[in-house]
Order: structure tokens, then sequence, then C-alpha cells
């Protein structure tokens, strides 16, 4: 019996058409490999970006918030608050010192985030003991207001951005937020009378594009009850 024998080296290795073949089949798999990755890159960096947005949306939207809680329409020294002002630009006198340099704007018309911030002055109650509880006027009976005037602005940040300060007096200022477009704080004839005549609707844009190129946004809005009603009480109380 013959037994037929395969020419020497024949099974050898793979042929040049055989290497050819797996190196296009490892590039094309590379290649899908490299643009998975480069997608879920992407979804990270937008999806951190975004979640960035909203956790300053809650703490800073919270912060004024508090403020405004123990605020309330107040009549001071002939001035009324609170007061109201336009980015950075306040046409009553007696409200020179809160002036500012106007924010940043990187919104187009037709878009969300886009138009003037209106931002708020107040008063809060006086704590001259620091016992955490509002002084009440012996003579009066009445709350005591502090003397100094509070404030939230948005002006441009050193690093090319808008940055949310809370101040008082004009001064000693505060960062509570970034990336902030635009900024409202509007009482109830502002608003078409959408609100409670005791209250106030505030509103943050945020607007922040990340290592991408993709543009984010996030808005916050709440609407805060003041302490009193002060000079927008009930009908009814006005009669």
């Amino acid at each position: 019996m013959h037994v037929r024998k395969n020419p020497a080296g024949a099974n050898a290795g793979f042929t040049l058409t055989e290497m050819l073949i797996a190196a296009t089949i490892l590039l094309g798999l590379a290649g899908v490999v490299a643009g998975t990755m480069g997608g879920l890159s992407s979804m990270t960096v937008s999806g951190s970006t975004q979640n960035q947005l909203q956790d300053m949306g809650e703490r800073s939207l919270s912060a004024i918030l508090e403020d405004l809680r123990r605020s309330g329409f107040v009549i001071r020294d002939g001035q009324e608050y609170p007061a109201f002002f336009e980015d950075g630009a306040p046409e009553q006198s007696w409200l020179r010192h809160h002036r500012h340099l106007p924010p940043l704007r990187r919104a187009r018309n037709g878009e969300p985030d886009f138009g003037p911030s209106r931002e708020p002055v107040f008063v809060l109650p006086a704590d001259a003991d620091r016992d955490n509880r509002p002084d009440i006027d012996l003579e009066t009976g009445d709350l005591a207001w502090d003397t100094r005037q509070y404030s939230y602005v948005i002006v441009p940040g050193p690093n090319g951005h808008n940055v949310l300060e809370r101040r008082i007096d004009g001064g000693f200022p505060q960062v509570i937020a970034h990336h902030v477009e635009r900024f409202t704080v509007e009482d109830a004839a502002e608003t078409g009378f959408e609100i409670p005549l005791k209250a106030l609707r505030v509103r943050l844009w945020f607007r922040k594009q990340d290592s991408g190129g993709v543009v984010h946004r996030h808005r916050v809005e709440a609407v805060v009850q003041l302490r009193n009603g002060g000079l927008q009480g009930d009908p009814e109380e006005e009669e």
C-alpha cells in the first residue's frame, strides 16, 4: 500500500493571501473597537458635563431660595425692597454701588437662554445678637431689618464664563455658581401675575461647552414665598 505524502512545508505556515486577509480583518476590528471607544468617551464627557450643570443648578437655586424666604417686601429709608435692575446697570441712583460689568452673552436670539438678566437687591431680618432668630423692634413690635443690602448678580468670570455671585452692599462677592448664561428674579407684576402676589420667581439658565465642542444647557426655576406681603399684599388688605 502506497501512502501519499504532502509536499514538505505545505502546511508549515500561512500563505501571503491568507496573511493579507487576516490583516484586513484585524484592521477592520480595530476600527470598530476604536469607534466604539470614541463613542463611549464622548458619551461620558457629555454626561459628566450635563450632570455638573444639574448639580450646580440645584445647589445655587437652593442657596438663593433660602435667602429670599427670609427676606420680605419692605420699605426702608424711603426705598422699596426687593429692588431690581438688568445686566449690572441699575437706573436708581441709590443702587449705583451695585453696578457691575454686564455678563458675557453666548446665547442668540431665539434660543431659550437668550435675554437680559434681572438681578435682585433685598434686605434680611436683623440679628444683632447672632442667635439665628430675627430681632424685633422694641418700639413698634415689628420685625427689625438689617441695614445692609444683599444681591445676586452674574458677572464675567476670570476663565471666560459667567459666575453667579452673592454680594453685600455691592461688595464682598461670594461665588455661588459657574457657567450661568442668564439669571432672573421676577415679582408678580413682572410675570403677568402668573405667580402669587407675595412671591418671587427665580430662574437660572446654565450653558457650557464640553471638550468635544458640544454645547450643554440646563435651566432651573422655582417660586418662593417671601416672609411678608408688605407692599404687595392681597387686594382685600390694600382696601
